[in-house]
């Protein structure tokens, strides 16, 4: 497997020949975020409130608009990396036919099942921690309290960690499905899972050592510019992934070993 300077440095010079179709992209995925947010607000004041339907809207959205077309993206960024030549309006594969629309919305839903499990196990402690704090908080001394609130940040900080490891398994699975269309939902989450076994690490210590990058998305106008590189760079890491994982089991295949008896 690569090591990650490796993934950066290709990742910039596929970027030079791609600008203004990322940027385009990217404009479109920002504007469809944009306008679904202001359209949900104005929800939001029509009816007064309302937090649940404005939450069902934004849920909603999420579902039906963004992510298809956040998928499409994917899609587009992982053919031109293999060399396909296709024109934006790739980005709307997923809006072409019913079949492929109702794919990415089971794998949207499969895809946020999987990690609010990892969540809920994940942060389990915590929250029956805090809700003890919360239903007792008229019987408990000061001093108990403290430790109860000291605790429940231990949980939270070991909810963190042991959410990453959990949610990390599925972190190739957005590129399985784009990149794989012949192969079913429940066939991509597993084979995520097979891959990331052996490259989960790398990608970890690849997505602390983009941190700048995500920090610096949170300008607004930066991300023009932030997230074509951060889409290439996760697109390159998935395929030196596969192609390490594809290349392990070929391996294994090959690889032949004398069998050996006991004489006893």
């Amino acid at each position: 497997m690569p090591g990650n300077a490796a993934v950066k440095n290709t990742a910039r010079v596929i970027l030079k020949g791609m600008w203004p179709k990322l940027i385009a992209c990217t404009f479109l995925g920002i504007a469809v975020a944009f306008i679904g947010i202001y359209a949900i607000s104005a929800v939001s004041l029509l009816v007064f409130g309302a937090v649940w339907m404005e939450f069902l809207a934004l849920i909603c959205y999420f579902l039906l608009i963004f992510m298809p077309l956040s998928l499409g993206i994917l899609r587009f960024v992982w053919r031109q990396i293999n060399d396909a030549d296709d024109d934006i309006e790739i980005v709307f594969h997923y809006f072409s036919s019913a079949a492929q629309y109702f794919k990415s919305l089971l794998f949207t839903v499969t895809f946020g099942i999987k990690l609010l499990i990892s969540a809920v196990l994940a942060f389990f402690p915590y929250l029956a921690v805090r809700y003890a704090l919360y239903s007792s908080a008229d019987f408990l001394s000061e001093q108990m309290e403290m430790r109860l609130l000291f605790l429940s940040a231990i949980f939270w900080l070991c909810g963190m960690i042991f959410f990453i490891i959990l949610s990390v398994r599925y972190y190739i699975s957005p590129l399985l499905f784009v990149g794989c269309s012949d192969i079913e939902v429940s066939e991509v989450m597993h084979l995520s899972k097979l891959i990331s076994r052996k490259t989960a690490g790398s990608y970890i210590v690849l997505v602390l050592g983009m941190i700048g990058w995500i920090l610096l998305s949170a300008f607004g106008i930066t991300m023009i510019y932030t997230v074509p590189y951060l889409l290439l760079t996760y697109a390159v890491h998935c395929r030196y992934a596969i192609y390490y994982y594809n290349h392990r089991i070929r391996l294994n295949e090959e690889t032949s070993f004398p069998e050996f008896r006991s004489s006893f």
